[in-house]
């Protein structure tokens, strides 16, 4: 996943876990296109790739099951400066749950353009547009509704009354992000903005308000410092909001590099 440091431990801090209509991964920052369509420009490396896997609990019982591909890279190298970056990205995800007779399918394109702001590139602003595909399947063949219940026990052959859920239609939505990041010698900050499903699609043909998809707000930052020649700490933060569901995440990074750090080594951006 773009720069891969010796020793990664991460430890997580979170609270005011309310869920949104969006998957969330708790370990985003590896995620980047989730959090930030910029992200798609972002970074050391010509080229990075990323996977995920969540599952929400292990054992009995339906639980939550995300899994999450992303490649991002640079592009047009030669007719730009060194210092800034156009950049490009791809998603895709599949998110699973009531033991997968509910499955979300996700396709998105990214692009981005990094700005710097001084000579030497250690200040940087940019911004970065997203087009999604989404597709929302239930199978009914595995789910039961107190509409179909009959004397003699649960009827699946039977209407369910869920007109809406039956008419799920696929989708396309816009979304757009900022970053602004800040190197020096010894530190690195990075914080954005973006939204997702500008324009709140309907996920149903049903004429009804609560069957469109809410726009997705976001805001992260993450503060990285180095503090010996090996060894450096990061914290990282995000706030998104969704409807009435807000979440908060913050979580610490502590990475050790086996030889003397210089900042042409691999070192991890995000």
């Amino acid at each position: 996943m773009g720069s891969i440091n010796k020793l990664l431990i991460y430890f997580l801090l979170s609270s005011s876990c309310t869920w949104g209509q969006d998957p969330v991964l708790s370990q985003y920052f590896n995620a980047p296109l989730m959090t930030n369509p910029a992200f798609s420009a972002y970074g050391n490396k010509s080229m990075n790739v990323y996977a995920n896997y969540r599952q929400q609990w292990i054992g009995a019982g339906s639980s939550y099951n995300t899994m999450l591909a992303s490649v991002t890279g640079k592009v047009l190298k030669n007719y730009l400066t060194d210092q800034d970056a156009l950049g490009v990205g791809a998603m895709f995800m599949s998110d699973l749950s009531l033991d997968g007779a509910f499955k979300s399918t996700y396709l998105s394109s990214n692009i981005a353009y990094l700005l710097s702001l001084d000579q030497d590139g250690s200040t940087k602003i940019g911004i970065g547009l997203a087009g999604l595909y989404g597709s929302r399947r239930i199978d009914f063949s595995n789910l039961t509704f107190s509409s179909q219940f009959s004397s003699h026990g649960f009827n699946t052959t039977l209407p369910t009354g869920e007109s809406a859920l039956g008419a799920m239609n696929d989708y396309f939505s816009l979304s757009a992000g900022m970053l602004f990041s800040h190197k020096s010698k010894n530190s690195n900050i990075v914080f954005g903005a973006a939204g997702y499903h500008f324009n709140t699609p309907r996920q149903t043909s049903v004429s009804d308000v609560y069957e469109q998809l809410p726009t997705r707000y976001v805001m992260h930052s993450s503060v990285e410092r180095l503090i010996t020649s090996n060894f450096s700490m990061e914290l990282n933060s995000m706030f998104q909001s969704q409807a009435a569901n807000n979440y908060f995440m913050s979580g610490l990074i502590a990475r050790y590099y086996p030889g003397k750090f210089n900042e042409e080594s691999d070192r991890k951006s995000t």
